[in-house]
């Protein structure tokens, strides 16, 4: 028996300043230059734009020091840890093709975080299809890397599948025209609680829907105005676990495995 899920939709504002690019340098060659720019990474590409590749990375650490409701026994603990320790390279291949190859080496082993392959060849719409990330409000639309405090929307905590690839793949069509931008996926996702529920019992997988609308009637060098809508459905199977686990803001309580606490809301199991 199947049951499935739906999210709401989100709205928000944003303000952003965007600078620009400076230029390296120009090297001559037997077939077309190339140029190389080197604010915010290395880039190389050739000046007709049929090749490129951009060399990026960042590294966050944070610290935790929490007590009472945060951990099992009331006392303070404490934790260190990288939220994020990523190397990406990414670029254009013959004009239409681009490519996203996106490591994160900030858990005890190393995964993909991002591993896309991108068509471009039907302006003003882009196909992706691989390792990518579901678009389910602002957060993942321009990278969590820019909120100014810890806290994120509640919708996380109640279906992160939403915003994650749960070490699945999918495929996923998006387009901006003017002050209007859409985008749409299926996605096939292989983690997270109940994963074993995400398949039925032949083995096939079940697949998760995203929908994203924007209007920004204001996009200037200096601000824009942001707002959108999303929905996401996917379908389990019956018996999966419907639970809700947030970290209420402290990564620390994940990351210490001893005395971490975190709150626990639902824990029944779908009957269909």
């Amino acid at each position: 028996m199947i049951r499935k899920h739906f999210a709401g939709f989100a709205a928000s504002a944003l303000a952003l300043a965007v600078s620009a690019q400076a230029f390296a340098g120009t090297v001559t060659t037997d077939g077309a230059d190339i140029v190389i720019k080197t604010k915010s990474g290395l880039e190389v590409g050739t000046t007709d734009k049929q090749f490129s590749f951009k060399i990026n990375g960042r590294i966050q650490a944070d610290a935790d020091s929490f007590d009472g409701f945060y951990t099992r026994n009331g006392e303070r603990a404490d934790e260190t840890y990288f939220r994020r320790a990523r190397l990406e390279v990414s670029g254009v291949a013959f004009t239409d093709w681009g490519y996203t190859f996106y490591r994160n080496f900030g858990n005890d082993s190393s995964d993909w975080h991002e591993l896309a392959i991108h068509y471009n060849g039907w302006k003003p719409v882009q196909v992706s299809v691989g390792r990518i990330n579901p678009t389910f409000g602002l957060e993942e639309a321009v990278s969590s890397k820019w909120i100014t405090a810890i806290e994120r929307s509640a919708i996380y905590d109640l279906a992160p599948w939403l915003n994650d690839h749960e070490d699945g793949e999918g495929i996923r069509v998006r387009t901006t025209v003017g002050m209007f931008h859409g985008e749409a996926g299926a996605y096939r996702q292989d983690g997270g609680d109940g994963v074993d529920m995400l398949e039925d019992e032949d083995g096939a997988n079940n697949t998760s829907f995203v929908l994203r609308g924007v209007i920004a009637p204001i996009v200037e060098k200096d601000q824009v105005l942001h707002l959108g809508a999303s929905f996401g459905q996917r379908d389990v199977e019956e018996g999966y676990l419907e639970r809700i686990r947030p970290r209420l803001s402290v990564r620390g309580t994940t990351e210490d495995s001893a005395n971490g606490n975190r709150a626990t809301f639902g824990g029944t199991r779908t009957d269909g």
